[in-house]
């Protein structure tokens, strides 16, 4: 996450992991519109950038900058770990797809090819 610009009232940080990712870019707005002080935000997960409206008088930017970073950080931590899990369904599945292969393939080649009919 990166700054672009920073002007009292005006922040605009752009995130590689915002980029095609409109769960995270929802997480993210809905995250920051929580924050005291901030009036309006608008996410683009076209160009993983994010403006924030906010009085600068009860918010600092950096504040802001913080919990976006704390929030993409988890649903990336969150999506890295649903991401393997998915792998290893896949494995098992090709383990257990072997297994039932080589059962069949125990007996003679007419079980094998009952399994398939």
């Amino acid at each position: 996450m990166t700054y672009v610009h920073d002007v009292p009232g005006r922040l605009r940080i752009k995130n590689e992991a915002l980029k095609a990712n409109p769960v995270l870019s929802a997480a993210v707005q809905s995250q920051l519109e929580g924050l005291h002080g901030v009036e309006k935000i608008t996410v683009n997960p076209m160009t993983g950038s994010i403006l924030i409206h906010y009085d600068p008088s009860g918010l600092s930017s950096r504040e802001i900058f913080k919990a976006a970073r704390k929030v993409t950080n988890l649903k990336r931590t969150v999506a890295k770990q649903v991401s393997e899990l998915s792998q290893a369904r896949v494995a098992l599945g090709k383990a257990l797809f072997g297994w039932a292969v080589g059962k069949a393939l125990e007996g003679s080649g007419l079980s094998f090819l009952s399994v398939l009919i």
